[in-house]
């Protein structure tokens, strides 16, 4: 049975190419060790992140 991907494995792809339109230095950052939410972190903006998160329906 093929194992379900979780939230990050699934969409950082997908973030990587936000970060190349955002601008040099924007990175998928990988010492955010949540499954469930991808932080985007650049050098040059170090008081500011953006996180993403799979919005909860219901």
């Amino acid at each position: 049975m093929k194992e379900q991907k979780n939230f990050f494995e699934r969409y950082k792809p997908v973030f990587e190419i936000v970060c190349r339109i955002l601008g040099n230095g924007w990175r998928v950052n990988l010492l955010d060790d949540c499954q469930y939410r991808i932080k985007l972190t650049s050098p040059d903006f170090k008081n500011y992140s953006i996180h993403i998160r799979m919005r909860k329906e219901g």
